[in-house]
């Protein structure tokens, strides 16, 4: 359920892998996963990154969030992980974040992908560093992932984004007035993606890093 704190299910006697019930909130949710170890979440990162990875079709971007804390840091830093071409610094400009997550890379003949999660890791960064900048990026990426799955007219591209940090970022994820709980919005007019998309609001499930990263596979 979207807004709750997920751990370890276990079904029967057969407890499900992690990995396979994060995989699965990311059917319908984005994720904000929040820990306080900073090993563990660099495990999560790179052991969910490898599973997702195994989908085909399929690409996984992990962002480095650990020195992004304005725009140009912002955008400099997807432009690495999205691996699309040039970022210019800005949201809501031509050949900004946003044009950047509708760009659907090609690898020669292989066919386009239809499934892109973005894994922010160290998200919490730009969250402590500039908390309005971190709400429109977030806003940015989950409108353009709704925009693409309930909008867009090109070959459906199902994108969903992995907010990962220390615990702050889920003190975020409980604020009603923060981008995980709502389309943000200049002045109080109604919201962009709500009028593009349709969606009332973005869905982000939220999950609490933990031992479950350190049991064996």
């Amino acid at each position: 359920m979207a807004g709750a704190v997920h751990s370890i299910v276990a079904t029967g006697l057969r407890v499900v892998p992690w990995q396979l019930e994060v995989g699965q909130m990311l059917d319908e949710h984005h994720v904000c996963a929040s820990g306080a170890d900073a090993r563990q979440r660099e495990r999560f990162v790179i052991d969910l990154g490898t599973s997702l990875a195994k989908f085909t079709e399929t690409m996984v971007c992990t962002i480095d969030g650990s020195r992004i804390t304005d725009l140009r840091s912002l955008c400099a830093g997807f432009e690495r992980g999205l691996g699309v071409g040039h970022v210019t610094p800005g949201l809501g400009v031509f050949g900004g974040l946003e044009d950047a997550m509708r760009r659907r890379p090609r690898h020669g003949d292989a066919p386009a992908i239809r499934r892109r999660f973005i894994v922010w890791n160290d998200a919490h960064v730009l969250l402590a560093s500039d908390p309005g900048l971190f709400g429109r990026a977030a806003d940015a990426i989950m409108g353009v992932a709704a925009e693409l799955e309930f909008w867009s007219d090109d070959v459906l591209l199902i994108q969903r984004a992995v907010f990962v940090g220390r615990p702050a970022l889920d003190v975020y994820a409980e604020d009603a007035s923060g981008q995980f709980k709502r389309w943000h919005a200049e002045r109080g007019e109604e919201p962009l993606w709500k009028v593009v998309t349709g969606r009332s609001a973005p869905s982000v499930a939220r999950w609490r890093v933990g031992a479950e990263v350190d049991a064996p596979q």
